[in-house]
């Protein structure tokens, strides 16, 4: 049994912020988080991958749990399943049929300039509720439309302004990010992207076809079953978990159905298995 000898620094080591918030979902809610899922053509990615972002009943519902969804793929117009996002996000020029850091610099544009709008809100808010000019109490601003004359019609919102949340899904372009860890936009990007307030959902036919750094920053990883030996022990490496355990967890997560996968949650202090979104109790 171990003692410690007490310093008085340690008290001091709360952390400034919450970039990575602790989760028992296999989605979580809050926060920012970077999404593999992995399999070979007909496992199911893409029904999970819609089900996921289009369900009330998941935390991922990219209409009520984010502010702006970004979709890159170059199939996903060929593809019914996807007609009604695609053509959603087209309307808001959220869609792209391809990825390279000429579009990442559009998308984080978009973001940054959100992102900025939410900190001036919260300055508004909070000089509001400091000075209590408005007896109805603190709020921020919104220009809502514009009167006869051409003047900005102002609306005062009374509320806490809503930390902002995104998602970009990158679909089918894994030819289009980096083969290494070489320096770039892209790997910069799955390093930073809690800076962004960005979540990032990328979709791989094959799990170590994704480089190292990509890969390292994923707090959560969904793999369906595969008979390459090479995958399985990237996946398995990566993880850092007793190869007996692994392989346990792993069969009985993908080993009965085509559609079956594993699911893997890293966004606490120990991974959470899960077969589907059904919670493995280890």
């Amino acid at each position: 049994m171990f003692k410690l000898e007490k310093n008085p620094l340690t008290e001091d080591l709360n952390a400034f912020d919450n970039q990575v918030k602790e989760s028992q979902d296999p989605l979580p809610k809050d926060g920012s988080q970077n999404w593999l899922i992995c399999g070979r053509v007909g496992t199911g990615k893409s029904t999970l991958l819609l089900r996921a972002i289009t369900s009330a009943k998941s935390n991922w519902c990219a209409g009520k749990n984010f502010d702006l969804v970004f979709l890159c793929s170059p199939s996903a117009k060929h593809d019914d399943k996807f007609q009604d996002l695609v053509q959603e996000l087209s309307s808001e020029g959220r869609y792209y049929d391809t990825f390279d850091e000429k579009v990442l610099d559009e998308i984080l544009e978009s973001v940054d300039a959100y992102n900025q709008q939410y900190k001036d809100d919260v300055d508004e808010y909070n000089a509001s509720k400091k000075s209590g000019d408005d007896p109805k109490g603190p709020y921020f601003s919104r220009e809502i439309g514009k009167d006869k004359k051409g003047k900005p019609i102002i609306k005062r919102i009374y509320s806490k302004p809503l930390l902002p949340r995104h998602l970009l899904i990158l679909d089918d372009v894994v030819n289009d990010l980096p083969k290494t860890q070489q320096k770039s936009k892209i790997n910069a990007l799955y390093c930073n992207f809690r800076h962004k307030k960005l979540c990032i959902i990328t979709v791989s036919q094959i799990y170590n076809k994704l480089n190292s750094i990509i890969r390292r920053n994923a707090n959560m990883i969904s793999v369906f079953h595969t008979d390459n030996k090479k995958e399985y022990e990237a996946l398995q490496n990566d993880l850092c978990i007793d190869n007996k355990e692994f392989k346990k967890i792993y069969d009985f997560a993908t080993g009965d159905k085509m559609n079956s996968f594993l699911h893997i949650q890293l966004c606490g202090a120990k991974p959470l298995y899960f077969k589907k979104f059904d919670r493995i109790i280890v």
